[in-house]
């Protein structure tokens, strides 16, 4: 029996993959691999330290190095201290914050709304800014997942000094000659002139504040209904895909999804063959690197490097396996499925044109 056959069916289901395909693997950039070196950097020498001193004082450091260099915007000396010395400072204090409010689901949901919400106004400083709200937001997560877990992991005062080595190497070895096209001071007196109208629901920019706070505080409360193994994970998710940018959100999902289940994958094996040594921080070292090189070309490189790393590294501290994997990936799917409701049912696309053109007038 023959099958009757449809050669416009083929053709449209050929230009949904080719399309699909074009969107997940597309470079946006070009790779950046002086930043890869600055964060490996910024990362291994506390932590080789640290082993040769046989403490682990320098663990929290070399955290908060890696969090503060991510953050670079690789420009001008000069704005590169002031966004990683802010940064920091406000990472800091968010997860020391988070650290007191995470023994209380009733005091860690309104402080992750309001943390939120602050940072929604980021686009107001441009990509800098936008980069450091996210890794602000990342931290008070951090902050209430770490509630009654060894403090000899993160700690505020690490994150501070981890800043001040993640500058040292911006502003030194690193250093970049060249003048911002706009200051930060300016945009600063920028924010401060606007904020009375972003808190307003004509602001598209405030709007998308709202709309981060919202999908915060019902993740995180899925986080603490569901008793999930690590609160923070759903959340996290649904941060990575609102970006201020909403025309890439179902592309960041797909990218998201895709590189947490390869790059899991890989971490949970790598983990399980080496376990918590000094091999696997040695094996890291090219996912670290290649993570932030390749952020600016693709986010499936950039999403399979870093979960390789974050998870595999979670061998430390976690009882490192399968079942993190599995915890991992339904998290993501989750928060994913959160970000992308809350942004389809609130941004039609007379809203997305208008958050574009008041991120570009910022």
């Amino acid at each position: 029996m023959e099958f009757p056959r449809h050669p416009h069916a083929v053709q449209v289901a050929r230009h949904i993959t080719h399309s699909a395909t074009v969107a997940l693997v597309q470079p946006t950039g070009k790779p950046y691999w002086t930043a890869g070196i600055r964060v490996v950097l910024a990362l291994y020498a506390p932590l080789l330290l640290g082993l040769a001193l046989n403490t682990r004082a320098f663990i929290p450091v070399a955290v908060g190095a890696l969090v503060a260099a991510l953050v670079d915007p690789g420009c001008s000396s000069a704005r590169r201290a002031w966004t990683i010395g802010t940064t920091s400072t406000l990472a800091a204090a968010a997860f020391a914050t988070g650290d007191l409010a995470g023994h209380s689901p009733l005091a860690a949901i309104p402080f992750v709304i309001a943390v939120a919400f602050a940072c929604g106004l980021a686009p107001e400083f441009g990509a800098a800014g936008i980069r450091g709200s996210l890794y602000i937001a990342s931290a008070a997560l951090m902050g209430i997942a770490s509630t009654g877990v060894d403090p000899g992991y993160i700690t505020a005062p690490g994150l501070l000094a981890g800043g001040v080595w993640a500058l040292v190497l911006a502003v030194g070895p690193f250093r970049q000659s060249g003048v911002p096209q706009r200051g930060l001071g300016r945009r600063t007196r920028s924010l401060a002139a606007n904020l009375r109208s972003h808190l307003r629901l004509e602001s598209a920019i405030g709007r998308h504040s709202a709309r981060i706070a919202v999908a915060m505080g019902l993740a995180l409360s899925l986080s603490f209904a569901l008793d999930r193994p690590a609160v923070s994970w759903i959340a996290g998710a649904a941060l990575a895909v609102l970006h201020p940018r909403a025309s890439a959100h179902g592309t960041r999902a797909a990218r998201l999804f895709v590189g947490t289940l390869v790059g899991g994958v890989a971490a949970v094996a790598l983990a399980d063959l080496l376990g918590p040594s000094v091999a696997l921080l040695v094996a890291l070292v090219p996912a670290l690197f290649l993570s932030v090189s390749m952020r600016s070309v693709d986010y499936v490189t950039y999403t399979i490097a870093s979960t390789v790393f974050m998870l595999a590294i979670s061998a430390f501290t976690w009882n490192m396996g399968w079942g993190l994997f599995d915890a991992r990936l339904i998290d993501t799917v989750i928060g994913v499925l959160i970000a992308l409701t809350i942004g389809g049912v609130s941004m039609p696309r007379r809203e997305r044109e208008r958050l574009a053109a008041e991120i570009d007038a910022a």
